[in-house]
């Protein structure tokens, strides 16, 4: 059995690492770039074009329904909707649209702490019937009764990585995600 040893020594103030014989030919593996972060100015917007529903599933915080300015579901009743957790509202909305998406968005503002995401999510029915409840609220406001939602976008800032984490703990959740973006969440 071959074994990789890996030896620290501290010379100077300075780690080098030695690598065993048989490490040795193996592509080194360089620490990622951070990204570049540009300076952008955040404001509030006085209005949001689109329309904005509060959803009705049992949490204590607010659960919005983003339907993006002249939204209307493509003919064949399927829907991919992106679900943000933790945050202000408006700011999840307008990276949306900064995203350029035009699909439906559910923002999950309901408090601090990851517990307050994870709890709603616990029980593994609690996703699809989340999803059931966002698919009644578009039939309501589309007037469309073919509406189903397809895949699904998770994405979270922070303490919301409590409601991922949860629905990824269900496997039979896995085959509608299609996106995970966690912001200062990877904890």
């Amino acid at each position: 059995m071959k074994r990789l040893l890996l030896f620290t020594f501290f010379l100077w103030g300075f780690s080098v690492p030695l690598l065993a014989e048989e490490a040795a030919s193996k592509p080194s593996i360089l620490p990622a770039s951070p990204v570049e972060m540009i300076p952008r100015e955040i404001r509030k917007p006085d209005s949001i074009p689109g329309t904005e529903l509060s959803l009705d599933f049992p949490t204590t915080g607010s659960v919005i329904l983003y339907l993006p300015e002249g939204y209307t579901p493509p003919a064949d009743g399927t829907v991919n909707l992106t679900v943000h957790f933790h945050g202000a509202t408006w700011f999840a909305i307008e990276e949306h649209r900064r995203r350029g998406l035009s699909e439906p968005l559910v923002t999950l503002a309901l408090g601090e702490g990851s517990t307050v995401y994870r709890l709603p999510f616990e029980d593994p029915n609690s996703f699809p019937t989340f999803l059931g409840t966002v698919e009644s609220a578009l039939k309501n406001n589309t007037e469309r009764q073919d509406i189903r939602i397809t895949s699904v976008s998770l994405t979270s800032y922070s303490a919301g990585f409590g409601a991922v984490r949860e629905i990824l703990k269900t496997p039979e959740n896995h085959a509608i995600i299609r996106r995970i973006i966690l912001g200062d969440s990877s904890y």
